[in-house]
């Protein structure tokens, strides 16, 4: 089944990859892009830091160098990924979360569940944990 979209007809699910592109915010220029083993419908979320959090239809969910594009870590959450990423500060730690569980009448993307996933992100004596460090 191929899916049409106003750009025309996409790449049948099972061959279908993504992209993670970043751009010069001053230029418009390309800095760097990642190819990613199923599409993009999450969130890609920028931080502070110097990482980028993106997600997949195929379940994983990804940190990225924001400055070259290298992968640093990734998970798989067992289901597709559509929702929001957000990082947020509680008691002094830095958290990142994740909306899983993409679910649609139209795509062939399935969850069995709706979940949100947080992780604690790990602080060390030389860069700290963001910004406002305790």
């Amino acid at each position: 089944m191929n899916i049409a979209s106003a750009e025309g007809v996409l790449d049948p699910p099972a061959t279908s990859k993504g992209w993670i592109t970043a751009f010069d915010a001053e230029t418009g220029a390309v800095r760097w892009k990642v190819e990613t083993p199923k599409p993009i419908f999450a969130a890609v979320t920028p931080t502070a830091g110097d990482v980028v959090f993106a997600a997949d239809v195929s379940g994983l969910f990804y940190a990225l160098d924001a400055d070259g594009g290298q992968l640093l870590w990734s998970e798989d959450l067992g289901q597709a990924n559509g929702g929001g990423i957000i990082t947020y500060r509680a008691r002094g730690r830095q958290l990142v979360a994740i909306a899983s569980g993409l679910k649609s009448a139209t795509l062939p993307f399935h969850a069995d569940v709706s979940r949100i996933v947080v992780y604690g992100l790990r602080c060390n004596r030389a860069h700290g944990c963001g910004r406002d460090d305790d």
